[in-house]
């Protein structure tokens, strides 16, 4: 068996490139999920080396991961002014079964030339080695893939990589009930995997708006539950959700602020603000207090919650709730969402 298939590999990930810090956080909170024990390197700002993890992590990860744009089995690293002997030089044996299609994709080069000639030594090196493969490049069995980053080249080899994610049909207007609140998919993901949650456990939107968050919980197999004190929220919801084929959510129409909920593994939600979300008449800092109380009584010890707030609002913890991850994003001039990662404790 090939060592895609064995444990102590080293996991190559490249990030999306988003100008935040939730893509290593989220990656940072897989990795804590699935191999707690693990060592992460980043090498430049979105390319992380994990040591010593397992390929079945590594898979994981790369298809739960909203901001991890691929993933792969951590190969070796050159030099970037590349010759052929360096390649030559690489056993790309380990990481290709015989009869199977493969690619070579360099990532993030802006110089086609460069591009192109790498690419060219590198499939060279491997048909050399190996020549029964054959070259595929739509939908490969193998794709092998390099980055630049450091004065050096990076390569990762990954088996049936499909980077569509789903995200556009998905987001918000391709669904039947739209409202100008939802969520990006690929942020509501981010938000559910900041969590730590686990297939098969529980978490809880005690502000569901359009369902976003249970959406792409439900996706990750997570059973998840969904609060709404708008009625039109909770069917337009439903709605969505039955548009998307997926079963694993309750949604209940409910007061927030009084949460008749007594526990959840984990709890993600965004608050809600601005001129398009209902708060039927309680300020931002009644309904933040009153989920941060909650909090305290819903999450079992030692497990997350993830809330989306807008900069600008004080974030008063109860001494129950300790601070793990804060990141920003700039929405636009009007809008910096503020992430924060809650731990019970």
């Amino acid at each position: 068996m090939p060592i895609l298939n064995s444990d102590g590999i080293d996991g190559l990930f490249l990030l999306s490139g988003e100008d935040s810090s939730i893509p290593m956080g989220e990656l940072d909170s897989l990795i804590r999920i699935y191999h707690p024990n693990t060592e992460l390197s980043s090498v430049g700002r979105r390319l992380v080396i994990a040591k010593n993890v397992n390929s079945e992590t590594v898979d994981i990860i790369s298809r739960r991961g909203a901001y991890v744009y691929i993933g792969g089995t951590f190969v070796t690293s050159i030099q970037n002014n590349v010759r052929v002997r360096d390649i030559e030089e690489v056993d790309f044996r380990p990481f290709i079964q015989n009869g199977d299609g493969f690619a070579i994709r360099m990532m993030g080069t802006r110089d086609e030339d460069v591009k192109v000639k790498i690419e060219t030594i590198i499939g060279s090196a491997v048909t050399r080695q190996l020549p029964s493969l054959r070259v595929t490049l739509s939908n490969p069995d193998v794709l092998i893939w390099g980055v630049e980053q450091s004065k050096k080249i990076y390569l990762g080899c990954t088996r049936n990589w499909d980077r569509k994610k789903g995200w556009v049909q998905r987001r918000a207007r391709s669904k039947p009930f739209f409202h100008a609140s939802a969520l990006y998919p690929k942020f509501a993901r981010a938000l559910v995997n900041l969590t730590m949650a686990r297939e098969h456990e529980t978490i809880l939107d005690p502000f569901c708006g359009t369902g976003t968050i249970l959406q792409e919980a439900s996706l990750m197999n997570i059973e998840a539950i969904g609060i709404d004190i708008d009625k039109k929220m909770c069917m337009g919801t439903n709605r969505n959700l039955k548009h998307l084929d997926l079963k694993r959510t309750s949604i209940i129409r409910s007061d927030s602020t009084v949460l008749p909920v007594k526990s959840a593994d984990v709890i993600a939600t965004d608050l809600p603000y601005g001129r398009c979300s209902s708060t039927k008449g309680k300020t931002l800092r009644t309904i933040l207090d009153s989920f941060l109380r909650d909090t305290c009584r819903i999450l079992p010890l030692g497990r997350k919650a993830t809330l989306v707030y807008p900069k600008g609002i004080k974030l008063i913890l109860p001494p129950e709730l300790v601070l793990t991850q804060k990141h920003e994003i700039f929405m636009h001039t009007n809008l910096t969402r503020v992430v924060v990662v809650l731990e019970r404790q």
